[in-house]
């Protein structure tokens, strides 16, 4: 009997100290990095109805605030067949990245080409950074451009923006 107390009494130590310790902690971990969950941010369907195209965000919450911050997470082609829409093409943050040296990410989404696979987008980009005597400077520069779904390349830029949230017009494009 004494070893069967033993146990009980040393399991609700343990519970004692999760509660004191480890979920406080816990809780002071997500309130610094906050809860992330996945998003679609901007959805477009084609002509046809059935080619989709979705800008899938990282959702950033924090615990005290009411702030959500937003990190371009993936960009999906989805094709419905009939039945469901299904992912035909995914591309990641890191293969949008590519082994560019400065962050890109996309930034919007304008339309769908699915005959020829191809999409306008709105691609962030980040200059490399200049560093003075007492500060790191960075600036971004936002394009539209034609994006090739199938080979994750630029096929055409259509202009650079003027502010970060200008919307595609068409033949507002730069020859």
């Amino acid at each position: 009997m004494s070893w069967f107390r033993r146990i009980r009494s040393g399991n609700s130590k343990i519970i004692f100290w999760q509660f004191v310790v480890w979920i406080p902690l816990a809780l002071f971990l997500v309130s610094l990095r906050g809860c992330e969950s996945r998003e679609a941010r901007s959805e477009i369907t084609d002509n046809t109805g059935t080619n989709r195209l979705v800008l899938m965000n990282l959702a950033i919450r924090y615990l005290f605030s009411t702030t959500v911050e937003y990190d371009f997470d993936s960009l999906v082609w989805r094709v419905n067949n009939g039945a469901a829409w299904t992912d035909h093409r995914v591309i990641t943050k890191t293969a949008f990245q590519g082994a560019r040296p400065t962050s890109r990410w996309v930034n919007d989404i304008d339309s769908i080409d699915s005959s020829s696979g191809t999409a306008i987008i709105k691609v962030g980009e980040e200059s490399p950074r200049v560093t003075t005597a007492t500060v790191l400077v960075t600036t971004v520069q936002y394009s539209w451009r034609i994006w090739d779904l199938n080979k994750n390349v630029e096929v055409r830029l259509l202009r650079v923006c003027e502010n970060p949230f200008e919307k595609y017009t068409e033949g507002s494009a730069s020859k």
